[in-house]
C-alpha cells in the first residue's frame, strides 16, 4: 500500500489529472441511484493525496477539475434522458448536457483544490482542511448562478436512513461536511509518506 500511495504521487501531472478523472467517476457511484457510499473513503484520500502531490496552483487547480469533471460527468447522466422525448429536434444539445455541465461544474472541484493548495492542512487537519474547501466549494456551487445543488456528499446516504434524517438538524451542507470529514479521514496516514509534498 505505501508503494502504491508514494507512486501515485509521483505520478507525472498528466497520469495525475487521469487518475483525478478516474477517482471522480469512482466517487459518483456513492450517488443515487448507486447508493455505495464507501467508494467515497478511496475516493476522497486519493483525491487529497494528488493535490499533496501538486508542485503548483495550477495543478492543482486541474487535478480538483478533473475530479470534479469525471464525479459530474458520471453522477449527472440522468440530466440527458429528458432530451431523448423528442431527440430528433434536441440531438445538438445532447453534447452540451452530457458533457458541457460536467466541464462548468469542474470549475469548482478546481477552486477547491487551490483553496487545499493554499491551506495545506497536515497530520490530523488535513481531513478537517479537505471537508471545509470541499464543502464550501460545494456551497458555491448551489449558489453561484442561480445554483446547482445536485450530487452533493450528503446524497451518499439515501439508503441509511439515520443519517439521512440528520439533515433535518444539520442540512444537506451540514451533512455533506460530516461526509467529507470522515470519508477523508483515511489519509490521515497517509500524510507522513508524502510530507514533502
Amino acid at each position: 500500500m505505501r508503494d502504491w500511495i508514494n507512486a501515485l504521487a509521483a505520478a507525472a501531472p498528466r497520469r495525475r489529472a487521469l487518475y483525478a478523472f478516474l477517482t471522480g467517476g469512482l466517487a459518483a457511484l456513492a450517488m443515487p441511484p448507486a447508493g455505495f457510499f464507501p467508494v467515497l473513503f478511496v475516493a476522497y484520500p486519493i483525491l487529497i493525496l494528488l493535490w499533496r502531490a501538486a508542485a503548483s496552483a495550477r495543478q492543482a487547480f486541474a487535478v480538483g477539475w478533473c475530479f470534479a469533471f469525471g464525479f459530474h460527468l458520471i453522477g449527472l447522466y440522468w440530466i440527458s434522458f429528458a432530451l431523448f422525448t423528442d431527440i430528433a429536434q434536441f440531438w445538438w444539445a445532447l453534447p452540451l448536457s452530457a458533457a458541457g455541465l460536467p466541464v462548468v461544474l469542474g470549475v469548482y472541484g478546481g477552486l477547491a483544490g487551490l483553496a487545499y493548495r493554499w491551506l495545506r492542512p497536515r497530520g490530523l487537519l488535513a481531513p478537517v482542511g479537505f471537508a471545509l474547501v470541499w464543502t464550501a466549494a460545494e456551497l458555491l456551487r448551489g449558489w453561484a448562478f442561480t445554483g446547482f445543488p445536485w450530487n452533493l456528499p450528503a446524497y451518499a446516504w439515501e439508503h441509511v436512513a439515520i443519517l439521512r434524517q440528520s439533515m433535518a438538524l444539520v442540512g444537506a451542507y451540514g451533512l455533506s461536511l460530516v461526509t467529507a470529514l470522515l470519508a477523508s479521514a483515511p489519509d490521515r496516514k497517509s500524510t507522513r509518506l508524502n510530507s514533502s509534498h
